[in-house]
């Protein structure tokens, strides 16, 4: 398995070197410098002169393919390139600009608005209560009476501001007159009615 991992790793790490070199952040190696490494080589004979001859042939081959190789590379990696910057701006100008939220309304720190409205500080104590409108759009069904055992409609924020501030009286809690009463038979006798909870 090693032996696997190792020859994925090698081409992998061959085909990225052909790439950098193709695209020119990394040069080729190069062969050395004859005037810096040059020793003086005696050459005793013809036939050495001939080899060395054939050898470096090949090699300058080589060296030729590898460049033009290098070249065609180079310009596939070119033109994927190009098609992917056209790609992208034709992308920017088909999706829509996301939406700009609007700020939401800052609220003094230690502070947060219960689901009827009004602004409560972190102790519970009510800094402002709600607003009118919040209160009688609360539950519309204003009975006063309510037999046991009946069903007894609550909204679900109504519920949450009772639950939430079960230190409070219910009068404290912003509540519409239904809602009150409402709060003071939930607390008193939940057991004795069918609460539906309303969203």
């Amino acid at each position: 398995m090693w032996g696997f991992l190792s020859a994925v790793f090698n081409k992998i790490a061959s085909v990225a070197v052909t790439i950098l070199v193709a695209v020119g952040l990394v040069s080729a190696p190069l062969a050395p410098q004859s005037g810096v490494f040059e020793a003086p080589v005696a050459a005793t004979s013809s036939q050495e002169i001939v080899q060395e001859a054939a050898i470096s042939q090949p090699e300058k081959e080589e060296k030729s393919v590898v460049q033009t190789t290098a070249k065609t590379k180079k310009t596939e990696i070119e033109e994927k390139l190009a098609q992917t910057a056209q790609f992208l701006e034709a992308l920017k100008k088909a999706s829509p600009a996301p939406p700009t939220p609007s700020p939401a309304p800052s609220l003094p720190s230690g502070t947060f608005r219960l689901p009827n409205g009004a602004l409560v500080d972190v102790n519970g104590n009510i800094i402002q209560p709600a607003s009118q409108s919040a209160n009688t759009a609360s539950n519309p069904s204003s009975s006063d009476n309510y037999a046991l055992g009946s069903t007894i409609n609550l909204s679900r924020s109504t519920l949450t501001t009772i639950d939430f501030n079960s230190n409070l009286d219910c009068e404290a809690l912003s509540l519409s007159s239904a809602d009150i009463k409402k709060c003071k038979l939930y607390r008193a006798s939940k057991g004795d009615y069918n609460w539906s909870i309303t969203d």
